[in-house]
């Protein structure tokens, strides 16, 4: 793999990772600021589906182009539940959630 196509992986997944981190910070404010009803539901499921396509898949394809589909599925399967697991619950937790 040469210099270019390395660079490039490595700032697609950095893009990726920064754009699922923009996404849990509006979904934990969201749901931290807005009134109880159905629109939480409606955020949740959104944040849910956003974070899966743009962490969980994003990261996957990318990693796919450098190592093995497994192994890229299972990192691409722990990073995506450390940032909306982890992230997410002490984004909460410091809200006072």
């Amino acid at each position: 793999m040469n210099d270019f196509t390395r660079k490039m992986l490595g700032r697609s997944i950095w893009g990726l990772l920064f754009a699922g981190l923009l996404i849990i910070i509006v979904w934990s404010l969201l749901t931290h600021f807005l009134p109880s009803g159905w629109w939480i539901t409606l955020i949740n499921v959104l944040g849910f589906l956003l974070t899966t396509v743009i962490i969980g898949l994003g990261t996957w394809q990318t990693l796919k182009l450098v190592i093995s589909s497994g192994i890229a599925f299972l990192i691409a399967v722990v990073v995506w539940a450390a940032m909306v697991i982890g992230l997410r619950t002490l984004i909460l937790v410091l809200l006072g959630d």
